[in-house]
């Protein structure tokens, strides 16, 4: 299989390390473009082999890894191909993280674009957490037709001192995903609560989230609660059952919330994935 009309920036020139969120990550100038369209993704896979700390992989549209690098492989935790390919996010990610991990690359099959740069702590299924750096391209088969994703994804190595948050706050997030999966028991989440489970007061974590995350763990807990809610309207539940697996308090609160962060009632979203 080769790659056909691929093309993505291939960073050049002077690295020069700038703070984001508290994080040292590259920030590398100005960017070139290669045409690698001729080459076998085998040999593309060992070119990012020689960038210790880059993640490649090729997804196809079914969301399913087709290859991965070396440093990919490292990440999922496997140890060869036989171990990657064929394997979803699901395989490899914790819920919470793989629900991310496929939303992201569901917008790049769906709008045919790269997408900007985001920097994500990823919770693995083997292995601890990592924060990554990570951007995505379209596949392009030579009618023009996204057939797949390329993703790159840049380990960032954080400061001595700033690894005991992200620990904290790696056990926050796996804590507030378990609630939001079946069983669906959200009727004990709470601030005070997750600070108990991570062995830190509230301030403390208040603090690991908005340095980390940019948001409060309220305004944390409301995305992820939006964003179950979103993904079970695809399904065929109720949608007064959905409500209350995602702990509002009833379906008229439910929809009230959902309407003022999408635009659109529960019911309306519902048709238009249905559509």
């Amino acid at each position: 299989m080769f790659i056909e009309r691929l093309q993505f920036p291939v960073m050049r020139g002077r690295v020069a390390p700038v703070q984001r969120k508290g994080i040292a990550v590259l920030a590398r100038t100005p960017p070139a473009v290669l045409d690698i369209r001729t080459l076998p993704l085998d040999v593309v896979c060992g070119m990012f082999d020689r960038l210790g700390n880059v993640a490649f992989y090729v997804k196809s549209a079914e969301l399913r890894y087709i290859c991965g690098n070396e440093t990919m492989y490292a990440l999922c935790g496997v140890d060869n191909a036989d171990e990657f390919v064929g394997k979803g996010a699901e395989d490899f990610f914790s819920p919470l993280s793989r629900r991310g991990d496929d939303a992201a690359d569901a917008l790049v099959l769906r709008t045919g674009k790269a997408s900007a740069e985001s920097m994500i702590l990823t919770l693995r299924l083997r292995g601890e957490p990592v924060w990554l750096a990570r951007r995505r391209w379209p596949w392009l088969d030579e009618s023009q037709n996204c057939v797949g994703v390329i993703g790159l994804a840049t380990t960032l190595d954080p400061p001595e001192k700033q690894r005991q948050a992200h620990v904290r706050l790696a056990m926050a997030i796996e804590h507030i995903g378990t609630c939001f999966r079946e069983p669906y028991d959200v009727t004990g989440l709470a601030v005070t609560g997750l600070a108990r489970k991570t062995g830190i007061s509230v301030a403390q974590l208040e603090r690991d989230f908005t340095s980390l995350m940019g948001l409060t763990p309220r305004a944390y807990i409301a995305k992820v609660r939006l964003e179950t809610a979103m993904e079970l309207l695809r399904g065929g539940e109720a949608i007064v059952e959905i409500a209350q697996a995602c702990g509002y308090s009833d379906q008229s609160a439910f929809t009230r919330r959902f309407r003022r962060a999408t635009g659109m009632s529960p019911s309306q979203y519902r048709r238009s994935k249905a559509a």
